[in-house]
């Protein structure tokens, strides 16, 4: 395991009861490393800090194996952060512009991920670019009163059959 980057990387969400076991062992292996002041783990992050905890990321990595929706991206992106992610996870795929808002990869390969992630933290450029054309999408793209206008539509639709 080697960093080589002068940042900190935080692994951020709760683990469900299944997943206990192998949140534990990424904690040994971050022990085992030395690497505990480049690796933290963050539970939750209570919801009245949640704007404030994205804007202080310099990019977002979602690479959950499993996600009902996920609003991981979306608020990253409405915070001026890039995005990395799988796409066959949530809704990730319709959320991210691969390419314009950040990255979207189309399997659940880590090495892939990390390749990616080196690539994007070496180029501040594109990360600042994702970082402009995300909060863009996100503004133009998914206001919540444009979301329950289509709920509202959705609702109408399946009580007028």
């Amino acid at each position: 395991l080697s960093l080589n980057c002068k940042g900190r990387f935080l692994i951020l969400g709760r683990a469900t009861r299944k997943y206990q076991k192998y949140k534990v062992s990424l904690q040994n292996k971050v022990l085992k490393h030395n690497l505990e002041s480049k690796i933290l783990f963050i539970d939750e992050v209570p919801w009245k800090n949640v704007s404030k905890f994205y804007r202080s990321l310099d990019l977002l990595v979602a690479p959950q194996r499993h996600e009902g929706f996920g609003l991981t991206p979306l608020e990253s992106m409405a915070s001026g952060v890039p995005v990395i992610a799988f796409s066959n996870v949530g809704a990730f795929n319709e959320q991210i512009l691969n390419g314009v808002t950040g990255i979207i990869l189309k399997d659940n390969n880590p090495k892939k991920l990390a390749t990616k992630i080196s690539e994007l933290i070496s180029n501040p450029k594109l990360m600042k670019e994702y970082a402009y054309q995300g909060r863009r999408h996100v503004v133009k793209n998914f206001q919540i009163s444009s979301e329950a206008i289509k709920l509202v539509e959705i609702y109408e639709n399946l009580l007028s059959k």
